[in-house]
């Protein structure tokens, strides 16, 4: 069963469902770096291919790091919905 999200962190509505606390807390990390100000260059699909190969060269991918590798799935979909889904109240 999914939890809502928004109704149990005030996390805004996603494109997929967020299960995991460390994919939650990456996706909050995520949009916060985006909205305000934080992110240096334009957001595009080499932002996230970039960020993919940073994760597998740092070994994020071998089974040993699930906790880094859902936060930055997470931080990876909170900055791409920052482009798509408005900022909400508190954010």
């Amino acid at each position: 069963m999914a939890i809502n999200i928004r109704q149990v962190t005030d996390v805004p509505c996603t494109l997929i469902d967020l299960k995991n606390e460390e994919t939650i807390k990456g996706y909050r990390s995520g949009r916060n770096w985006l909205l305000h100000g934080e992110a240096q260059a334009p957001i595009t699909e080499e932002y996230l291919i970039e960020t993919i190969k940073l994760l597998i060269s740092d070994g994020v991918f071998d089974g040993t790091q699930d906790d880094l590798l859902y936060w930055h799935v997470g931080f990876c979909l909170g900055v791409m919905s920052g482009k798509t889904i408005p900022r909400t109240e508190g954010e």
